[in-house]
């Protein structure tokens, strides 16, 4: 029995390494799409034009935050946005 709790938990370490590298992949692979080459400052501009009126509700956060992790990295790290 001690034998295959040893194989089991080497086989779950193999996929959780596994999944981390194709985690990595997904992530490379994402930052070469056109989305993530639209310059920052052009990106704050349609950010603050989709947001609109200052004075309404954050549903406009779900659209932009919600693309890729680039432009949800931006989109939070705005202070001018919020």
């Amino acid at each position: 029995m001690l034998k295959i709790d040893s194989q089991r938990a080497s086989l779950q370490a193999e996929i959780a390494s596994l999944e981390t590298r194709l985690l990595a992949l997904r992530s490379q692979l994402n930052s070469l799409s056109p989305s993530n080459r639209i310059p920052t400052d052009i990106l704050l501009e349609i950010f603050s034009l989709v947001r609109g009126d200052p004075t309404s509700n954050f549903g406009w956060v779900r659209g932009v935050t919600d693309v890729c992790s680039h432009w949800r990295t931006i989109a939070l790290s705005q202070r001018e946005l919020w």
